[in-house]
C-alpha cells in the first residue's frame, strides 16, 4: 500500500493478558444498509469534515494563525497526497462512529518531522511490558494495523498513531453505537425488508388457500404450495384460482400494526444514541424556525464539540513537539462555520461587535470575505449621548 510504514516485525509470546483487540478490527458493514444508521454516520462525518482545523499560536496580542508552520497547510488542505482534509476527517469520524474508534498513521521523516497522515485499520494493541520494542518509553503500546484493502499487517508505536475513541468506560477500550443498539438496528432492517417485499408483491399481503379435498401427501401439498407461490409472486396482484380452491387474504394492514409509528420510534432511538437531532433526519413535527436554530446550537454543543475537542487534543499531543506546545501552538476547529446565519442577522451581529469595540472594521470585513481596508484596523466606539439642550454645544465643540 502506498502509505505502508514498514518497521521491524516483532514476535510475541505469552502476552495475551496485555493485548486487546479494538472494535474497528471486526469489519462488519451490514448495519450501514439500515437507512437511519447510515444517515446518522453521514451527518456526523460530514459535520466534522466541513469544519476546517487551523493551527494557531497564542501570542501577546492574542491568538493568531500559524501560517508559517508546515503543519498549517497540511491539516488545512491535504494531510496526505491522496486525500483532502475534508475526506481525511470524514473518514476518521465515520470510522469512529461505525466501529467505536478510528486511527490515522503519522508518517515521519528521519528527523521526526510529520510528512503525512493516513487512515488505517487497527487490528491489535499490545502493551510491551517486556521491552521488545526497545523504546525509551516504559511499557510502550505497540499498534498492529492494516491499510485499506491491504490485508498485510504492519506495526508501529502508539505515539505514531492518532487514535480517536467513541464512548469509553475505562479510557482505553471503546464501544460503538451499533454494538449497543444492535436489536433496534436489526428490527429496523427487518421492517425495511418487509416493506421491500410488500412493494415487490404489489402491496398484496399473504393469503390462505383452502382446498375442498383432503390431501395428506406432503409432496402433493408441496407442489400445490409451489404452484400458488409461483403464480402469486409472478403476477403480483391478480392470479387465477382453480375450481375447488378458496383464497382468503390475511389482512394485517400497516396502519393496524402501527408500522409507521414503530419505524419512526426506531429511527429516533438510533438518532438520539448518536446525538443527532431528529429534524436532520426529516422529522420536523414540533419544530419552527426558532426551535430549529436552538436545536442546531444544541447539536454543536452537545454532540459535535466533544468530537472536535478529542481530535484537537490528539493532534496537539502527537503532532506538535513539547517545545512547540510551550511556544503556544495548538490546533483549533473553526466551529463558526456551523453557526452561519442569514445575511440580515449576520449584518446585525457584525455591526454590534464593531460598534461595541469588540471587532475592528477589518475584522468584520474579513468575516464577510471582503478585502481589508488600510484605515480599518482601529477600534471604533460611539461618542456617547447628549442632553437635548447640549446637542448644539457638542456639535460646536466638535467643529473646533
Amino acid at each position: 500500500m502506498f502509505w505502508d510504514k514498514k518497521e521491524t516485525r516483532m514476535t510475541y509470546a505469552d502476552m495475551n493478558n496485555y493485548t486487546w483487540t479494538p472494535a474497528s478490527s471486526t469489519l462488519t458493514d451490514a448495519e450501514m444498509k439500515e437507512s437511519t444508521y447510515f444517515k446518522c454516520i453521514k451527518i456526523l462525518a460530514e459535520s466534522v469534515g466541513k469544519v476546517p482545523m487551523v493551527l494557531k499560536q497564542e501570542t501577546k496580542v492574542g491568538e493568531v494563525k500559524a501560517t508559517g508552520h508546515y503543519l498549517f497547510d497540511m491539516l488545512k488542505n491535504r494531510p496526505n497526497p491522496f486525500m483532502s482534509s475534508i475526506d481525511f476527517f470524514k473518514a476518521l469520524e465515520a470510522g469512529r462512529q461505525h466501529y467505536g474508534e478510528s486511527a490515522a498513521l503519522i508518517a515521519r521523516d528521519g528527523s521526526g518531522k510529520v510528512t503525512g497522515l493516513y487512515p488505517i485499520i487497527v487490528t491489535k494493541f499490545v502493551i510491551d511490558n517486556v521491552g521488545i520494542a526497545k523504546s525509551k518509553k516504559k511499557n510502550a503500546i505497540l499498534v498492529y494495523y492494516r491499510c485499506g484493502a491491504d490485508l498485510t499487517e504492519y506495526n508501529c508505536l502508539y505515539s505514531d498513531v492518532l487514535h480517536l475513541k467513541s464512548l469509553t468506560l475505562n479510557g482505553i477500550t471503546s464501544v460503538s453505537v451499533k454494538d449497543n443498539l444492535i436489536d433496534t438496528i436489526t428490527t429496523n432492517q427487518s421492517s425495511q425488508a418487509y416493506q421491500k417485499d410488500l412493494f415487490s408483491n404489489g402491496l398484496t399481503n399473504k393469503a390462505v388457500v383452502q382446498m375442498m379435498t383432503d390431501i395428506k401427501d406432503e409432496k402433493e401439498l408441496g407442489k400445490i404450495q409451489d404452484k400458488f407461490s409461483r403464480l402469486y409472486s409472478s403476477t403480483g396482484r391478480i392470479f387465477t384460482v382453480p375450481a375447488g380452491f378458496t383464497v382468503t387474504p390475511l389482512n394485517l394492514s400497516l396502519a393496524d400494526s402501527q408500522f409507521a409509528e414503530l419505524k419512526r420510534l426506531g429511527a429516533i432511538d438510533i438518532a438520539t444514541a448518536f446525538g443527532v437531532p431528529p429534524y436532520l433526519l426529516g422529522f420536523l413535527e414540533g419544530y419552527n424556525n426558532n426551535s430549529l436554530e436552538q436545536s442546531s446550537l444544541s447539536f454543536l454543543v452537545n454532540t459535535l464539540l466533544i468530537l472536535f475537542e478529542t481530535i484537537e487534543s490528539e493532534c496537539n499531543y502527537k503532532l506538535l513537539t513539547e517545545v512547540e506546545r510551550r511556544a503556544g501552538f495548538f490546533f483549533k476547529f473553526n466551529t463558526g462555520v456551523l453557526l452561519r446565519t442569514s445575511a440580515k442577522e449576520q449584518a446585525e451581529i457584525i455591526n454590534s461587535y464593531v460598534q461595541s469595540s469588540v471587532y475592528t472594521p477589518n475584522d468584520g470585513r474579513s468575516l464577510l470575505g471582503l478585502p481589508r481596508d488600510p484605515n480599518g484596523d482601529d477600534l471604533i466606539a460611539s461618542s456617547g449621548t447628549y442632553k437635548l439642550k447640549d446637542l448644539g454645544k457638542g456639535v460646536n465643540n466638535g467643529g473646533q
